[in-house]
């Protein structure tokens, strides 16, 4: 639904990797070591791309936040059918 973060940067949990099937994302990062955190917008995407998979490659904490811009649909993949499908 629009609005709906998929992603908050820095979320430990991160435990699924997203593909788009429809749809369209902003991507943006806050700058956490001010006192008034701003948020820089990266990008907007849409259909076909995917997202999610550093934290998931690299056991680090999400870079980014990522909501949905309108209404879409995503495929979600847990970390260890990704990892596996890496390592074909």
């Amino acid at each position: 639904a629009k609005g709906t973060e998929v992603i908050k940067q820095g979320d430990l949990e991160a435990d699924y990797f997203y593909v788009v099937q429809e749809g369209a994302f902003d991507f943006s990062v806050s700058n956490g070591m001010q006192v008034r955190q701003e948020s820089k917008h990266l990008e907007s995407r849409g259909g076909g791309v995917s997202f999610g998979e550093l934290a998931l490659m690299y056991f680090a904490p999400r870079a980014a936040t990522v909501a949905a811009i309108e209404d879409s649909v995503v495929w979600v993949m847990d970390r260890q059918n990704f990892k596996s499908i890496l390592m074909k």
